[in-house]
């Protein structure tokens, strides 16, 4: 499986790409519509997105978005809005 060692190269590297300026990225979709996206070939048959947002996080405009991965592992992530 190569998600392994991707990850672990990551985790080494964390300090390292918090240092690197990458540009904003502009939504494509707008966060309600996030909810069609489909999860399965991710966390196979059962994965969904559950709810999609817009909310602020500590002041800041974000798309707060929920789901599942395969029935047994339940996820939260909040997108900016704006950079």
């Amino acid at each position: 499986m190569r998600l392994i060692p991707i990850l672990f190269a990551l985790l080494l590297s964390g300090p390292a790409l918090a240092q690197l300026a990458l540009p904003p990225v502009a939504p494509v979709v707008a966060c309600a519509d996030l909810t069609a996206t489909d999860l399965t070939a991710i966390g196979g048959a059962g994965s969904a997105i559950t709810a999609a947002a817009e909310t602020t996080s500590d002041g800041i405009a974000v798309c707060s978005v929920t789901g599942t991965l395969a029935r047994q592992v339940n996820f939260q992530v909040l997108l900016p809005m704006a950079t």
